[in-house]
């Protein structure tokens, strides 16, 4: 009886560790920055992304630093795109981890603005009217809500794609003063120094360390 009573607790104790250790990296994870409890795996040859190998969990922080080229990992190519960290069992993969990350705006215009008119912001994104009203949705989830790191990371992206300057000179002052500070992060987090535009990068927010 007292052997089993032993053999509990320390299973008790196993599955507190295990649930702190996978806390700890969920919430760094959410925050952009790399896990603690994880064994870091090769960086890949695009700026660095790595895979982290945590007990039962694996940690996929993407750091890409290609802003006119593409890279392939398993297949797909991706343009262009910072992919944010991202947390998932021991088969989540490249792929799986960068659909998280494309579907995350429009993950947060369905729960902010609800699926139907989520569905009809991204439907006309391709005219100027739609892609305003794109943009200004994206601006407001930006500054209104209490959302990580990633998922600000995520609408910062998609603002700077979007926000082209013909698009900034039809939004209000107020508006485009906002969606001109947005394109700066993204400016100043993917700073290029150098001629090939794979060398050196300057991080100045956001920091991971």
């Amino acid at each position: 009886m007292k052997l089993k009573s032993k053999k509990v607790k320390i299973l008790v104790i196993i599955v507190i560790v295990w649930l702190i250790f996978f806390s700890v990296d969920f919430i760094r994870a959410q925050n952009q920055k790399r896990p603690i409890f994880c064994i870091g795996l090769p960086p890949f040859q695009d700026g660095g992304t790595r895979e982290y190998l945590g007990l039962g969990y694996k940690v996929i922080k993407f750091h890409k630093i290609f802003l006119d080229r593409s890279v392939s990992y398993t297949g797909l190519v991706y343009s262009g795109a910072h992919a944010g960290t991202h947390i998932g069992t021991w088969f989540m993969d490249m792929d799986e981890a960068f659909e998280r990350y494309t579907n995350t705006s429009y993950k947060l215009l369905e729960k902010y603005y609800g699926e139907d008119k989520a569905k009809e912001l991204k439907d006309n994104i391709n005219d100027i009217k739609g892609k305003k009203e794109y943009c200004k949705a994206l601006i407001d989830i930006y500054y209104n809500t209490d959302i990580s790191k990633n998922k600000k990371m995520a609408l910062v992206w998609e603002v700077y794609y979007y926000c082209d300057m013909e698009l900034l000179n039809e939004l209000e002052p107020d508006l485009r003063e906002k969606a001109e500070e947005i394109k700066q992060i993204y400016v100043e987090y993917y700073r290029i120094y150098d001629d090939n535009g794979i060398k050196k990068l300057l991080r100045k927010i956001f920091d991971e360390n």
